[in-house]
C-alpha cells in the first residue's frame, strides 16, 4: 500500500519513510486481523472485497487513494 500511494502521489517520501521506520521498529511484530501465514484465505477475501468495493464505487477510489494528496486529506 505504501508503494502504491507513493506511486500515485498520495504520500510523499518523508511520510513513506516514517511508516517504513515505524514498521521496522516493531521488527515484524505487527498484527493484521486478516493476515495469517497459516491461512491466507481471510487476507485474499479482504483484498477481493476491497477491489469489488472500488469497482462498484470508482469515484470513492479516486478520492480516497488518488486525489487525497491534492484535496488536503
Amino acid at each position: 500500500m505504501l508503494r502504491l500511494q507513493g506511486f500515485l502521489g498520495a504520500m510523499d517520501r518523508d511520510e513513506i519513510a516514517r511508516w517504513r521506520a515505524w514498521l521496522a521498529a516493531r521488527d515484524g511484530r505487527v498484527t493484521d486481523p486478516v493476515s495469517d501465514p497459516d491461512d491466507r484465505r481471510p487476507g485474499w477475501l479482504a483484498a477481493g472485497l476491497e477491489v469489488v468495493s472500488y469497482a462498484r464505487h470508482p469515484r470513492a477510489f479516486l478520492r480516497q487513494i488518488i486525489l487525497s494528496r491534492t484535496s488536503g486529506s
